[in-house]
């Protein structure tokens, strides 16, 4: 069985690196605690603050494809999840889903899954959540509307 460890650190640190890119205050808690690898936290210098949980995934593509689960009690309203999937060629895309998205997959009541192949990246529904201008746009209205929470860094 393939470690996947290498890509799931690597998904992790693109998310990051697009979140700081684009001007929002992240922190990375010590533990992933409901689907929360990654916080965006509106002021980090405050003890209250709007903060958005992040869950970050990285999936290879292969010819049989690969698949998503993401527990139903992390989909909440301040979750936003970023799939990084890596073709075969290496050619790599960053997906951005919210819980809206999330609650679209198919569900046994535990869990959702997405699963995903070669054909459905080119599809209108996975084209349309590929990171862009558009998607961090949503994000910050998304941390506007968040509810504040007591942060401690």
């Amino acid at each position: 069985m393939r470690d996947n460890k290498p890509l799931e650190e690597q998904a992790e640190l693109t998310v990051r690196h697009h979140l700081i890119k684009h001007g929002f205050s992240i922190a990375k808690p010590s533990y992933d605690t409901q689907g929360g690898d990654i916080l965006i936290i509106e002021k980090p210098n405050e003890q209250f603050s709007k903060i958005l949980k992040v869950q970050s995934k990285g999936r290879t593509l292969g010819k049989n494809g690969t698949n998503v689960r993401i527990p139903i009690s992390y989909v909440t309203d301040d979750f936003i999840l970023f799939i990084y999937l890596v073709k075969e060629d290496n050619s790599d895309f960053l997906y951005v889903l919210f819980a809206k998205d999330i609650k679209q997959w198919t569900s046994n009541g535990k869990e959702y899954t997405l699963s995903i192949t070669e054909n459905s990246i080119e599809k209108e529904y996975m084209a349309k959540n590929l990171l862009s201008e558009d998607k961090i746009s949503q994000i910050r209205e998304l941390l506007k509307k968040a509810q504040i929470k007591k942060y401690t860094s």
